[in-house]
Formats: structure tokens, sequence, C-alpha cells
């Protein structure tokens, strides 16, 4: 009878130690997953493409930036710098969630506004922030 449970506890031992290995390993060799940043000149022109599409130019027109501001809040990704400049012929308005950083994409957008019958042109410069 001692040696069918030396035999049981052996066995039940093996399990366990089959069982329980892969995750002690797992846990002592994690390695962070690392971040992947999308390509920003795509992430900049659906920001233009969706500030244009919404009319927010318009309001930023009548001097209210908070849609621009919330467009771009939504559609760029965390930590990402921006200045967006509008121009038109007697008007230009600049908004930025950060001044005097380095951009790594920049892009211009010609948009032109059935309601105010004006052409504007759009400058958007973005970078990856801190």
């Amino acid at each position: 009878m001692r040696g069918e449970g030396f035999i049981l506890a052996a066995i039940l031992s093996l399990i366990l130690l089959m069982t329980f290995t892969p995750m002690i390993v797992n846990v002592f060799t994690y390695q962070s997953p690392t971040v992947v940043k999308a390509p920003l000149d795509k992430i900049c022109l659906s920001a233009l493409d969706s500030i244009t599409s919404s009319k927010a130019i318009e309001s930023l027109f009548n001097g209210d930036d908070s849609q621009v501001r919330f467009i771009l809040s939504i559609v760029l990704p965390p930590h990402v710098y921006y200045n967006l400049t509008v121009y038109s012929s007697r008007f230009r308005v600049t908004v930025c969630n950060h001044v005097g950083f380095t951009p790594e994409v920049t892009l211009n957008y010609i948009y032109t506004s059935v309601d105010l019958k004006k052409t504007f042109i759009l400058t958007l410069s973005i970078s990856y922030g801190g």
C-alpha cells in the first residue's frame, strides 16, 4: 500500500509540475508589448477631412474653436501634438495644443465653404509628443 501511495504522489507531482512550469516561465520571460505608431500622414489627412466634413471651419470663422479642438481630440491619438492654421483672403487663425514642437508631418488642404462662399487653406502639422 505504501508503494502505491508513493507512485500516486509522484504522478500528481509530475502533473502539477508540467501544468505550472509554463506559467512560471512566462512570468519570468514576459516582454512588454511594443507600441505601434500609426502612420501620421494618414492620421493627418483623416483629421483634416473630419474637420471640413463637419463644417467646423464655419464655426472657427465665427470665432469658436471648440468644435475643431473636439474633432482633433477624437481623431488624433493620445500624445500627438498638433498645430492647425486656417487661412483665407482676410482671415488667419491657429489652433494648437502645444507650442514649439517639431512637426513630423505637415499637410495642406484646400476647402471651399458653400455656406460662407469662401475658400480656405488648412495647414495641419502633427507630431508624436511625450
